[in-house]
């Protein structure tokens, strides 16, 4: 009579595998991409160069947010972080969570340089996506009269569409910023087809 081993697992009895070499090189590559957005955004200079240089993460890399190491210094306004990221490759185009990308969340805050840099290092000013759905409808939104201005000095398309509110002017408008409405309206040349009308100090769309 033989007797059975009793150490003996069947392999089917292995419901949980153990995690292979590529899983771990795949988690531990997530971990550094977000440590590198989260180094970005605090401005930890050191912290980003010993990413960047020693683990070799990837400078264009996105986290689940879609947010860019780019796009996350921008919107802390850590400029010396967003000059040695796109000196060290960064796509200007880069990725900016909800306001789809560097540019759009440069849009909302309250620092032209910043946007200047971006564009002046190729950043493309009628970029699509995001909440806002344009670089220049998330700034009407943020209701950023001069980065609006700017925006359109530097070629922003005044009647580009998408985003939550289907246009800058929509979204300047859902938010009351009269100077904007007016200022996109005239530049539109549509002040009697938008479908807006002014209603107490405010604009609100005509159903």
């Amino acid at each position: 009579m033989t007797s059975e081993n009793p150490f003996k697992t069947p392999h089917t009895a292995i419901s949980q595998p153990w995690p292979t070499q590529t899983d771990s090189r795949n988690s531990t590559g997530k971990m550094s991409v977000s440590n590198l957005i989260i180094a970005a955004g605090s401005g930890d200079i050191a912290e980003v160069l010993q990413l960047l240089d020693v683990k070799k993460v990837n400078v264009n890399s996105t986290d689940g947010d879609d947010w860019s190491a780019l796009g996350k210094a921008v919107f802390w306004s850590r400029k010396k972080v967003v000059s040695l990221l796109l000196d060290r490759g960064a796509d200007a185009n880069g990725a900016g969570g909800h306001y789809g990308s560097a540019l759009g969340a440069a849009a909302c805050g309250d620092e032209k340089g910043m946007l200047s840099l971006l564009l002046d290092r190729g950043a493309d000013v009628n970029i699509k996506g995001g909440r806002y759905g344009s670089v220049l409808g998330a700034a009407a939104y943020c209701g950023k009269k001069e980065i609006v201005s700017l925006l359109l000095d530097r070629g922003a398309d005044v009647n580009s569409t998408g985003g939550e509110y289907g246009s800058a002017l929509g979204a300047a408008a859902y938010h009351g910023y009269t100077e904007i409405v007016s200022l996109l309206t005239y530049l539109t040349g549509m002040r009697r087809t938008t479908g807006i009308r002014r209603t107490s100090g405010m604009y609100v769309f005509n159903c």
